[in-house]
């Protein structure tokens, strides 16, 4: 079973300050609890702090992607994570 994570941002100010990285390691257990083995999330392509933050955690890209139906239409990556 797989499931796509929500969209999940922090404020520019929180960046550098481990804020992401305990909300998703807090958010793992609940995946495990409902039975979540590989969730999934999108990442934009050209968003390459997220890709590094996602990849340092231990997400891996699925070679998935799509094109956004909204102007200038970017790309979105699919990563998944192994729990």
């Amino acid at each position: 079973m797989s499931h796509i994570f929500p969209q999940d941002r922090t404020p520019p100010a929180t960046w550098g300050t481990g804020l992401a990285a305990a909300a998703h390691a807090a958010l793992l257990p609940t995946f495990q609890a409902h039975g979540v083995r590989t969730p999934r999330l999108h990442v934009f392509a050209a968003n390459h702090r997220a890709r590094r933050f996602y990849e340092k955690l231990g997400w891996q890209p699925t070679g998935r992607s799509r094109q956004t139906s909204f102007p200038p239409n970017p790309v979105l990556l699919e990563y998944r994570l192994a729990l």
